[in-house]
């Protein structure tokens, strides 16, 4: 059979994925599995043994008449049995219907809305959980009589190893204990201030001790600065690898600190223990790191009636001080951090 699954939103979700299709691949060779998503996730099929579409969604494949030849074009050139959608917004129902009218079927993610609504107004959010994201993509699967072992003690990592010229620069950067951080967010809700990373890394720097610093290519001077006013030994990650080289690199780190963001999803799918610190944005909304669900630092729960306040993370606060990063204590963190190493 050949599946095609799509999706298109941010890199962390698709860091959700991808491990999915990995153990998919894994347990079902027979099949042939492509993923059609934006172009810069295709560094990171042929690894996994995927086929890859790009979508060029602000060119060629813009609006409906561009996705309508962005689905001839993949039908022509995969001739898809399935079609799984595991995004479910307008942009994927629309290619849904197109592969529909082709006669291929096609099954989608099931959002709950009225479960998310509740979970945000509930007063206990542990106790108010949804269903982990990954856990809605195998069920899309199920749907099709397709099973998939995907449990915390199956997922596999990441199948990515270092290039030559980056492992050599790795063994001359490297010391004793090496830790990864990656101070940036999307969202302000979701990022733990700066002066408190600064506290982190003066908190947890040692002699024998390393700061590998991750981000986007514009956060590169932001990063060195936080590092150097923390006075601390570090090599600056962002801007110089790409994403199936950060994750490689990930391996080879003692531990990883991130907020709720794609970093943390990165770290988790490489087998790095991830310290994930959150704010605005609640594990039990189905974002937890694979594996490192006992790593994750908020505030005390009850400390806040508004945390969480939204599902993905907000730039604004009702309350007008992101009170939840705030009044998130260093030593907390810091005492998390240590345990692992």
């Amino acid at each position: 059979m050949r599946i095609l699954v799509q999706r298109f939103s941010a890199l962390g979700d698709i860091m959700i994925l991808l491990p999915i299709l990995q153990q998919l691949k894994a347990e079902h060779p027979e099949h042939e599995i492509a993923l059609l998503s934006r172009p810069y996730i295709g560094r990171l099929c042929q690894d996994l043994g995927l086929q890859f579409y790009g979508a060029q969604l602000q060119k060629e494949h813009k609006g409906v008449l561009g996705l309508k030849r962005l689905v001839k074009e993949v039908n022509r050139d995969f001739k898809p049995d399935l079609l799984i959608d595991a995004h479910s917004v307008l942009r994927t129902k629309i290619i849904s219907k197109f592969f529909a009218l082709k006669g291929v079927p096609t099954e989608s993610l099931h959002k709950d809305r009225q479960a998310r609504k509740a979970f945000l107004e509930s007063t206990n959010p542990a106790q108010a959980a949804l269903a982990p994201i990954s856990q809605l993509h195998l069920d899309c699967f199920a749907r099709q009589n397709i099973s998939i072992s995907f449990n915390r003690d199956s997922i596999k990592a990441a199948p990515y190893q270092l290039s030559a010229e980056h492992l050599q620069w790795w063994e001359e950067s490297k010391a004793e204990i090496n830790i990864g951080i990656a101070p940036g967010a999307r969202h302000k809700s979701k990022e733990w201030p700066r002066e408190k990373f600064i506290a982190l890394l003066k908190d947890l720097g040692r002699p024998n001790r390393k700061f590998f610093l991750f981000g986007g290519p514009d956060e590169v001077e932001g990063l060195r600065e936080l590092a150097k006013a923390a006075e601390v030994s570090f090599e600056i990650v962002a801007g110089k690898f790409k994403l199936d080289q950060e994750i490689a690199l990930m391996k080879h780190l003692d531990v990883f600190v991130s907020h709720d963001s794609s970093n943390m999803h990165m770290a988790a799918w490489s087998g790095c223990p991830v310290v994930s610190i959150w704010g605005g944005t609640h594990p039990g909304a189905g974002f937890a790191p694979y594996a490192n669900e006992d790593h994750m630092v908020s505030l005390d729960p009850g400390t806040l009636d508004c945390q969480p306040c939204s599902i993905f993370g907000t730039s604004t606060c009702k309350r007008g001080d992101f009170a939840c990063m705030q009044d998130l204590a260093v030593s907390k963190v810091a005492e998390k951090v240590n345990s692992l190493i």
